[in-house]
């Protein structure tokens, strides 16, 4: 995985950086063909992009040049791993969160329960805090 991300590095492989927040990556696999998936090793989905997610959090790719084995003693890599670590799988969160917080508000109409949770996902990317600075900024137009 790591001599197939330096050989893009070197390549010098340009792709278009796309904003993070109108990123959207969703995996439509059909239930008769996961089997394939079952066999297929890491780095058949490591592309050019991969190196966005390096440059996108400042991570550095000066570990991938040494034996895995040497990475935990490498100060990059730790840095990088600490930073991955402390990442929020925030959409999933979200999404959990979102139907704890409001699944018994609307029971039985669930068309009227799914229009209620679009909507407090909206209210929650344009407030995601309480804090006094956050509610101090006007609504977006539409």
């Amino acid at each position: 995985m790591a001599s197939k991300l330096l050989s893009f590095q070197e390549q010098g492989n340009e792709f278009e950086e796309i904003d993070s927040d109108k990123r959207t990556i969703k995996a439509n696999i059909p239930l008769e063909e996961i089997h394939l998936f079952f066999n297929t090793q890491l780095d058949h989905f490591i592309t050019p992009p991969s190196l966005y997610f390096f440059k996108r959090f400042k991570l550095s790719t000066d570990f991938l040049k040494s034996d895995p084995s040497m990475w935990e003693q490498d100060l990059s890599f730790v840095k990088g791993k600490n930073i991955v670590r402390n990442l929020r799988v925030d959409t999933t969160e979200r999404g959990v969160e979102l139907i704890q917080d409001y699944s018994d508000t609307i029971r039985k109409d669930e068309k009227q329960k799914q229009y209620l949770l679009q909507i407090i996902s909206e209210c929650r990317k344009i407030y995601p805090d309480v804090t006094k600075s956050t509610l101090e900024k006007p609504l977006p137009s539409t």
